[in-house]
């Protein structure tokens, strides 16, 4: 008998070694691997179980949204509440710097919103078919 670790899976009961993928052959034998109903039935029963204990486990989801706006609303008070001492700390020349990464970034994030909605309006089909149609010099649909 095979001990179980993780080389091993267990197949009808029996610890059976496990094979790498490019080990496995060509056609594969059916017998181990046929499952009756009632062991079809059995592994349905138990994904249920599990499912539904993961669902019981998480939590009331309005507690949990109130929660997170309230650690949010202590970081972002601590936060304002240091400032000064981060201003003091870093000086004029450490906010300019800060100031213009910053503004950087605001800028990529404006071009990202200008690439997605011309991305999506060039890749919508009846936009693309009325454009196709057009070059082609037929009527539009």
């Amino acid at each position: 008998m095979i001990p179980k670790n993780n080389t091993t899976r267990r197949i009808a009961g029996v610890y059976q070694p496990l094979r790498p993928p490019w080990a496995a052959p060509f056609r594969r034998d059916l017998s181990a691997a046929t499952a009756s109903a009632q062991d079809e039935a059995n592994c349905a029963q138990r994904r249920q179980q599990r499912d539904s204990s993961r669902l019981r486990h998480r939590g009331n989801p309005a507690r949990r949204r109130v929660v997170g706006i309230g650690a949010v609303a202590v970081i972002a008070y601590v936060i304002l509440r240091l400032s000064a001492s981060v201003v003091a700390f870093i000086g004029t020349a450490g906010m300019n710097a800060i100031t213009k990464v910053m503004g950087f970034l605001l800028l990529c994030i404006g071009i990202q919103f200008i690439v997605n909605g011309v991305l999506g309006i060039a890749t919508d089909p009846a936009i693309v078919r009325s454009i196709r149609d057009a070059a082609a010099g037929s009527p539009a649909r």
